[in-house]
């Protein structure tokens, strides 16, 4: 599926395109250029699922998590400075993929693609790629598989 989208929209995308997916979905990946607004949109699923602390983006600590108050934990990854899906596994960081009651947005994928398809896990994945609209305006290129 993909989306043609404006940044004003992001409420309704997020309601109409990420709410449904995370009651079946575990992990979501993130994949698009420097400043297509993967942060972005991350933020706004928090804020939207009722994470009432500021969302940063965690580049140089790799995992910032999140608690609501109805229990639910969201962890954003930020893998872009991580060079090996052995130095993600060394740093225990697929250990949030099966912790309970949790949810992964993972910003930057690439370096555990052979992780997330793995048959025990690729079921929970829904990848979304985000990419500038070519026609020169401010809007995105949604695509959610």
């Amino acid at each position: 599926m993909k989306i043609n989208f404006s940044f004003n929209e992001i409420d309704k995308i997020i309601k109409e395109q990420f709410l449904p997916r995370i009651n079946k979905c575990k992990i979501f990946t993130f994949k698009g250029p420097l400043g297509a607004g993967k942060t972005t949109i991350i933020k706004e699923i928090l804020k939207t699922c009722g994470v009432e602390k500021i969302v940063t983006s965690p580049t140089f600590n790799y995992v910032n998590s999140y608690k609501t108050k109805s229990g639910k934990t969201f962890h954003h990854f930020d893998l872009y400075r991580l060079d090996s899906l052995d130095s993600f596994l060394s740093l225990g960081l697929d250990e949030y993929f099966y912790e309970e009651n949790s949810i992964c947005f993972v910003e930057w994928p690439k370096i555990i693609e052979t992780l997330l398809n793995d048959v025990n896990i690729k079921k929970y994945v829904c990848k979304i790629v985000l990419s500038f609209d070519e026609s020169g305006s401010k809007k995105r290129l949604l695509k959610i598989d």
